[in-house]
């Protein structure tokens, strides 16, 4: 007779979880209150500092936070994390234009947080069925506002553009190289950094990415890429893509994507677009057609958390043709086979992509999205480049100043140049303008070289400016000119 050995009882939960459980119930209210005390977080009042003064105590009482130790109440947490963030530059500050300012507005990180709370497995359909029909969906509909064709378009969406500049590399590789040794990769001197760091990343070396100069309208060349195109492949190069930009973080310039587009046809090479900024303006009322060639290229890369008012960590890589996307990305494994939803006739998410665990990113932005609707999000996006137009405007009629790029795409260069001064002192004087008014709080502009010169840029895509505010932007900016100038 076969005896049976009684199973073992399964293990208690830990006390410790069940009075985290208890401790989160009743400290409710008071995280119900944080979602409320966040409302003006997102963004920052005007008089909030752009920037907190941190002090070497600062940083040693942050440091002192930072390792887990012993159990802290959830309360006083809160508040350690509250003093942790307070010590950053608020890139979403109404005051803040340098780099691609954050224009986030409290719909995503509500968004965010059902993402969040949710924690859907955004990889597969058979595990997040819903929010994956939701990312096909969406991708379909921001594929035809840039005018990709509807049969075959489609995409993914990642972490950013670095992370779709990479993968768009990589795709072209596959579709256009044969002995990646040889291989170039073209791309304008003024082009983002991330381009050339993730070809790196891939194997290309540097020697490999060749750049080409801009035009005197700050765009890629179309004279020198194609010279260069000629040399490489006389010297036994294999050129075998174009990555052009749709809209210069220094100047807001779009290259000429269409007369690209015709050279890519030519030559066989494959066109890849770093939208990240730019490609929002395809959603415009008035201006979309200012962006009009997206449609024509083989990629596309579009970050929603710079234009499109989200949080950081949403971008996606839209690509002319979806199955470039799984040719690269889709792997065969029994496993996930087995795990595949069978919902589509578009591959899983996880085989168009370098993730496979991932959240539904594509949540948050259809949140906003869907709140906001077609006709709001459109008008967003053409108040920036309104705004940027009248800082240029303001700025014409005070003496002193010179436009240096006019404004494109929601961006402006300009510089002050008093009469008293040249060259280096020049610069001298626009860096301290710079450093006066980040150091007092009174604007987040900083410095840029163009030309040759140092003048200062402003990135107007904040919803939060009036008119009444760029008259008062411009005339402190103009009385801290005049102040600083005094000194040289």
């Amino acid at each position: 007779m076969t005896s049976h050995t009684a199973p073992s009882p399964s293990p208690p939960v830990p006390e410790s979880i069940l009075a985290l459980d208890h401790e989160i119930r009743t400290h409710w209210p008071r995280i119900q209150h944080l979602l409320t005390e966040l409302l003006d977080i997102t963004p920052p009042s005007h008089d909030a500092p752009i920037t907190q003064h941190t002090s070497a105590q600062d940083l040693t009482q942050i440091r002192g936070w930072a390792r887990p130790g012993p159990p802290q109440p959830l309360e006083a947490v809160i508040a350690e994390a509250q003093t942790i963030f307070d010590h950053r530059l608020r890139v979403n500050h109404p005051l803040f234009f340098g780099f691609i300012p954050s224009g986030t507005i409290q719909l995503s990180w509500v968004g965010d947080v059902l993402v969040a709370a949710f924690n859907a497995h955004g990889g597969g359909r058979k595990v997040g069925r819903g929010p994956c029909v939701v990312e096909e969906e969406l991708l379909r509909w921001l594929a035809a506002r840039l005018g990709l064709p509807a049969r075959t378009a489609g995409g993914v969406f990642v972490s950013g553009g670095s992370v779709a500049n990479l993968m768009s590399i990589a795709v072209a590789r596959d579709q256009k190289l044969d002995g990646a040794a040889r291989g170039v990769i073209y791309l304008s001197e003024r082009a983002h950094y991330a381009v050339a760091k993730m070809a790196r990343v891939l194997g290309f070396a540097d020697r490999q990415v060749h750049r080409v100069r801009c035009s005197e309208v700050f765009e890629l060349d179309v004279g020198d890429l194609q010279a260069q195109l000629v040399a490489d492949r006389r010297q036994g190069l294999l050129p075998f893509m174009i990555v052009a930009t749709c809209g210069y973080t220094e100047t807001g310039t779009v290259d000429p994507i269409a007369e690209l587009a015709d050279i890519a046809l030519r030559e066989s090479l494959w066109l890849h677009v770093d939208g990240a900024y730019g490609a929002s303006v395809a959603l415009s009322h008035a201006h979309a057609r200012l962006v009009a060639g997206l449609g024509a290229a083989d990629s596309v890369a579009w970050d929603a958390h710079k234009w499109l008012f989200s949080s950081f960590g949403c971008g996606m890589l839209l690509v002319r043709d979806r199955g470039h996307l799984c040719s690269t990305f889709g792997v065969q494994s029994e496993l996930m086979d087995q795990q595949a939803g069978g919902l589509s006739e578009q591959p899983e998410p996880w085989d168009l992509s370098v993730e496979l665990t991932r959240p539904a990113r594509a949540m948050s932005l259809w949140f906003m999205l869907r709140v906001l609707g077609e006709e709001r999000i459109g008008r967003m996006i053409d108040y920036g480049i309104d705004m940027a137009d009248s800082v240029q405007a303001r700025l014409q009629a005070r003496e002193g100043w010179e436009i240096l790029t006019h404004a494109k795409l929601g961006i402006v260069t300009f510089r002050y140049n008093p009469g008293t001064c040249s060259g280096e002192g020049l610069d001298r004087i626009n860096t301290k303008i710079s450093d006066t008014l980040v150091e007092d709080n009174l604007a987040g502009i900083f410095p840029i070289r163009v030309s040759g010169v140092v003048g200062l840029r402003v990135c107007c895509i904040t919803t939060r400016l009036s008119e009444q505010d760029i008259d008062q932007l411009i005339q402190q900016i103009d009385k801290n000119a005049k102040q600083v100038g005094k000194d040289f």
